[in-house]
């Protein structure tokens, strides 16, 4: 992969944190009745049920974190933001360079997600699709290493 990919995944990564950011706070029209100013369901935080205690809530947590640990990831830590079709989400370390581990409730979902950012020169050969997560190295120098590390 040349430098300029490497570059060019970096600053998408970089934009795809900036817009994610944006997610986890309405904007004054989404606060103002009505259907057509409603925020798609995908971004509404879904109630936490009575009966179900938070600890119930850890193993997405837990699921990025053995997927990091598996891919030797360090200093990995799950964003309380929301990324658009995932069901969680983190970023830590590989070797210097950021990493960000996406979950997904289906494979459907994640290769969308994957897709979405066709448009901006990311393909799905820059991203790791491993069961219901996608792991995107800004540096994509290091997708045979997670590759292997998954593998084993």
């Amino acid at each position: 992969m040349s430098h300029l990919n490497t570059r060019t995944l970096a600053s998408v990564l970089a934009l795809s944190a900036l817009l994610l950011a944006g997610c986890s706070s309405p904007s004054p029209a989404a606060t103002k009745p009505g259907a057509a100013n409603e925020p798609p369901a995908a971004n509404t935080p879904s109630p936490q049920p009575e009966n179900e205690s938070p600890a119930a809530q850890e193993p997405a947590a837990k699921s990025l974190t053995t997927i990091a640990e598996r891919v030797g990831v360090t200093g990995f830590a799950e964003s309380s933001e929301m990324a658009p079709g995932a069901s969680a989400w983190g970023k830590g370390q590989l070797d210097g360079s950021d990493v960000r581990i996406y979950e997904f409730a289906d494979t459907d979902a994640r290769d969308a997600f994957a897709t979405s950012f066709e448009s901006l020169g990311v393909t799905a050969d820059d991203m790791v699709a491993h069961d219901l997560f996608l792991i995107a190295p800004n540096d994509t120098a290091q997708i045979d290493t997670i590759k292997a590390k998954l593998a084993e």
